[in-house]
C-alpha cells in the first residue's frame, strides 16, 4: 500500500506480535496507510490461525512467523534486514497494543529525514507530557518511533542477548555512542497500555496504587538494566543511572512488601543477578515455581 509520503525516501512497518488480541486488528489500521508496507512479525509460540488470517488479508502486510518466541530483538532485527533488502530508508516500528495518530509517520518522517545524524525520531509515550517542542533525548520506547536504516546498517542490529526489555535504551545509547541522536516529538502521543496496575492495602488500611511486573519479566528488567548501565557506565549521565538504581531499589521494596507470590519475585530477582554474574543472556529458559 503506498503512504502519502514522497517518493524520496521510503518507510515501511514492523509490528511485533507475541499472543496478540484482536484489537491488533484497530491497531494496525491506524498506521497501515502511513507507510508502504507493514511486516508482521510474529514470535508467538503457536499460531492464532484466525487472527493470522484476519491480518493477512489486508492490504499491505506481509506476515512473518518466527517458529517461536525469539524475543524483541531477533524481531526488530528480521523487520529490518527485510526493509533493507526491499530498499526502505526507513522503519517505524510499533508494538501490538500501540495505536499511531494520524500524523504520526508524517511528523516524524518529515524530522529524521531532514538531518542524517538523527538516529531514531520518536513519539511521546506519556500522555501527562504536555509540551509541543521536539527535544534531543537520552532514549526512547521503540514502539511509535522511527529508525534510520542508515544508522542501523552503521551501528549494528539490536542486541539479541538481552531478548526483551532494556533492547530499546541500549540500543538508544549504542546510536549516541556513534554520533547519532535521539530525538522525541513531545506534540506526537502515542496511545498504548502502560502496563498492569494493582492495588494492596497497607496493614488492611492504606490502599495504594503499585505498577506490578511477573516475575519473568522482572528478571529480565534486573539483569538487563544493570547489564547496560555497565556496558555504557561511561557515557551515561550520573542522574539517569541513579534514577535506575532507585527504580530497582523500589521494585525490590515492592516485592518486600506489596506482592503477592513473594517467595517467586525474590528467585526472580536472585536468579537475575546471578545469570548477570555467569554472563548467562538470552531467553530464560526455565519458569518460576508459584
Amino acid at each position: 500500500m503506498q503512504s502519502e509520503l514522497t517518493n524520496k525516501t521510503k518507510v515501511c512497518a514492523v509490528v511485533v506480535l507475541y499472543n496478540s488480541e484482536k484489537q491488533i486488528l484497530n491497531n494496525i489500521d491506524s498506521y497501515v496507510s502511513q507507510v508502504d508496507k507493514v511486516y508482521a512479525i510474529d514470535n508467538s509460540e503457536v499460531i492464532d490461525s484466525n487472527l493470522i488470517s484476519s491480518i493477512t488479508l489486508k492490504p499491505g502486510i506481509e506476515y512473518h512467523w518466527m517458529q517461536g518466541n525469539k524475543g524483541i530483538a531477533a524481531a526488530l532485527n528480521k523487520a529490518a534486514q527485510l526493509a533493507l533488502d526491499m530498499g526502505y530508508d526507513y522503519l517505524l516500528m510499533m508494538d501490538d497494543d500501540s495505536l499511531a495518530p494520524p500524523e504520526l509517520v508524517s511528523s516524524l518522517h518529515n524530522i529524521i529525514d531532514s538531518d542524517p545524524t538523527i538516529g531514531i525520531v520518536a513519539s511521546q509515550s506519556d500522555p501527562s507530557v504536555q509540551r509541543n517542542d521536539v527535544q534531543q533525548v537520552l532514549t526512547a520506547i521503540t514502539s511509535g518511533s522511527i529508525l534510520s536504516l542508515s544508522a542501523y546498517q552503521n551501528v549494528g542490529p539490536f542486541l539479541d542477548d538481552l531478548f526483551i526489555d532494556w533492547v530499546d535504551h541500549e540500543y538508544c545509547f549504542r546510536l549516541s555512542r556513534h554520533g547519532y541522536r535521539v530525538i522525541m516529538a513531545n506534540r506526537i502521543v502515542l496511545s498504548h497500555r502502560l502496563g498492569l496496575f494493582k492495588t494492596k492495602r497497607i496493614l488492611g488500611i492504606v490502599p495504594i496504587r503499585f505498577r506490578s511486573h511477573n516475575p519473568t519479566r522482572l528478571y529480565y528488567k534486573f539483569r538487563n538494566s544493570i547489564y547496560v548501565i555497565h556496558l555504557y557506565k561511561k557515557q551515561l549521565p550520573i542522574p539517569f543511572v541513579l534514577s535506575v538504581c532507585y527504580e530497582l531499589a523500589v521494585d525490590i521494596a515492592k516485592v518486600t512488601f506489596v506482592e503477592d507470590k513473594k517467595r517467586v519475585y525474590r528467585q526472580a530477582i536472585q536468579k537475575a543477578i546471578k545469570d548477570l554474574l555467569k554472563k548467562k543472556f538470552g531467553k530464560l529458559e526455565s519458569k518460576f515455581g508459584i
